[in-house]
């Protein structure tokens, strides 16, 4: 489970959710009824930054993801959301430098 600290959002668009350093702990991806969809995460503020990764859900099932460790992104966090996604989490913490 996500610790205490862990910043978190509900969001409904693909978005930027951080700009600086951060640490990505896991999300929490729910699809619109009867489709499939997935998020793309990036590290940076856009998707021409390098993507971190793809996570999935499958028709009707909510996926949720935690990492044993977290991953550091070196640009902060973008997310891209499909059109058959209805909404998503995503938890992290910023790095104070």
């Amino acid at each position: 489970m996500p610790k205490v600290e862990t910043e978190y959002n509900y969001y409904t668009s693909s978005q930027k959710i951080h700009q600086n350093r951060c640490y990505l702990y896991g999300a929490l991806v729910t699809p619109m009824e009867d489709e499939r969809s997935h998020i793309d995460i990036y590290d940076g503020t856009n998707t021409t930054e390098n993507k971190a990764m793809r996570i999935r859900a499958a028709t009707e099932e909510t996926k949720f993801i935690y990492f044993d460790k977290p991953i550091l992104m070196q640009r902060g966090i973008y997310v891209d959301m499909n059109d058959k996604t209805d909404s998503y989490v995503i938890f992290w913490e910023p790095i104070e430098d």
